[in-house]
């Protein structure tokens, strides 16, 4: 088990050009008992002042999002609930393939169980990030869709005069794994499955409009795709009043 904890912590690092420098464990039997155990880790990081962001963002600026992997770290409170409560022998359920419940996109997870996807590890996005990083000025913000969804997480990387304007046809339909979960709670409504889900997309990187097409191009392994712009703020509002899902969006 350490072994296989060990390993996946070095390609986590390996994908993300870090360099694994230490670690340490513990024993707490009297803690944790059979096969619990428990893993935390940090990243340090170092870059020159000119490239941190946010940086200087203006009205028509594009938002390009990338895919997520699937649920991610976030909202596993309402799917562990939605689990226990919404499928009949869970157990025989989650070993079930997942292409019993809903359609399976990527050819590689046809035969994987349900328990697989809904546990598929979270996508790492530095190499993206690095890709725009290494261009002068095309690349001056990057939210990562965590707890919250896209409502409260595109937000908080944004100035105070500036609001995002999504294209409503590049997020829904949802993917159909987020399709399921919906139906499953209820048709939980759109806006609600927005701030607890990733809802397919689990990165959006603020790219300046005059770079948008060259950036598309440089993360074409990624799976880009443009799914909104920056719009003038007319008034002071929460968070999630800052993100308009809109039926037409014009890109510059």
């Amino acid at each position: 088990r350490c072994a296989d904890v060990v390993a996946g912590v070095a390609l986590g690092c390996k994908e993300s050009g870090c360099a694994l420098v230490g670690g340490e464990t513990a024993e707490m039997p009297g803690v944790y008992k059979g096969d619990d155990y428990d893993i935390a880790g940090f990243c340090v990081g170092a870059l020159r002042r000119k490239q941190l962001l946010p940086k200087k963002m203006n009205p028509g600026d594009v938002l390009i999002g990338i895919p997520s992997s699937g649920i991610h770290a976030n909202g596993f409170s309402l799917v562990r609930k939605l689990i226990d409560t919404r499928l009949s022998e869970k157990q025989n359920a989650l070993s079930k393939p997942a292409s019993s419940f809903f359609q399976v996109q990527a050819k590689q997870n046809e035969n994987k169980s349900l328990a697989d996807i809904l546990l598929a590890p979270t996508k790492l996005y530095a190499a993206p990030i690095a890709v725009l990083s290494s261009s002068s000025d095309s690349l001056l913000a990057a939210a990562h869709i965590t707890g919250g969804g896209l409502l409260e997480n595109l937000p908080r990387v944004l100035p105070d005069n500036l609001n995002a304007h999504i294209h409503k046809p590049t997020i829904l339909p949802f993917p159909p794994l987020f399709q399921w979960l919906q139906s499953l709670a209820g048709e939980l409504p759109d806006k609600d499955m927005l701030r607890t889900f990733n809802c397919g997309i689990g990165l959006v990187l603020v790219v300046a409009a005059a770079h948008a097409d060259t950036a598309l191009i440089k993360l074409k392994q990624y799976q880009p795709k443009r799914i909104g712009i920056l719009a003038t703020s007319s008034s002071s509002s929460s968070s999630e009043e800052r993100v308009h899902i809109l039926d037409d969006v014009t890109f510059q």
